[in-house]
């Protein structure tokens, strides 16, 4: 299990709920990252899963499935993952990291999330997930955004797609999360406008001898690339 990642293991986890083939843009949705991510980890799955007891099977036009090798085997791993869930929960456990997270999930779909996706990932109950929705609420209002909830659907943020982007580069530069720093946020953000202003940060960095990590550069490129992109 150990050559699994976090994401790679939710993937599995999808992959082994479905009885028919799933497709990248669905589970996409369902982890809240690209497509592109998706087709990445598949790869790598498909690669390397034979020591696990299973196969990664791709359909034209259908999708992935599971093709199991080694029952006993590919029993065990779904075992081993089940039984890392209360830990992962954990990661859960602050109000602050899930409120974070929800917006993320949120601000970068561009269609409805089930409220179920939101239990399900981070492993609370209903009422708290009602409650940490309260914030969020908040927290989109201050950006003249709305959470639209419908029925059998889910919930959606509607606005302004510019109060959109500069809801999500404040969130990343004030909270300072590196899992916001993902392709998925870049996505709002036109590539050559990011690339530019991150060049002439990196200029003045240089020219000036100012301390700036890694992160702290993307953030701050994010934030100024958010604010200039209407």
């Amino acid at each position: 299990m150990s050559n699994l990642s976090r994401r790679q293991k939710d993937i599995l986890i999808l992959l082994s709920k479905s009885k028919e083939p799933v497709t990248a843009g669905w589970m996409a949705k369902e982890l809240g990252v690209s497509d592109r991510t998706i087709r990445n980890e598949m790869k790598l799955m498909q690669n390397n899963m034979d020591s696990n007891g299973f196969q990664i099977e791709s359909t034209r036009g259908l999708g992935y499935s599971i093709k199991v090798l080694d029952a006993g085997l590919f029993s065990k791993v779904l075992h081993e993952i089940s039984a890392e869930e209360p830990q992962l929960a954990g990661d859960f456990a602050d109000k602050d990291t899930r409120v974070l997270y929800i917006l993320r999930r949120l601000l970068l779909e561009t269609d409805f999330v089930k409220i179920e996706s939101f239990i399900d990932e981070m492993y609370v109950s209903l009422s708290t997930l009602q409650n940490d929705l309260k914030d969020v609420k908040k927290i989109l209002n201050q950006y003249h955004l709305k959470l639209i909830n419908r029925p059998h659907y889910g919930s959606k943020v509607e606005g302004d797609e510019y109060m959109k982007r500069l809801c999500l580069s404040n969130l990343l530069l004030e909270r300072n999360q590196e899992a916001f720093l993902k392709e998925e946020c870049l996505q709002l953000i036109d590539p050559e406008l990011f690339k530019k202003i991150k060049e002439i940060i990196v200029q003045k960095v240089n020219k000036y001898k100012i301390e700036i990590s890694d992160i702290s550069l993307e953030n701050l490129a994010t934030h100024i690339s958010c604010l200039l992109q209407n």
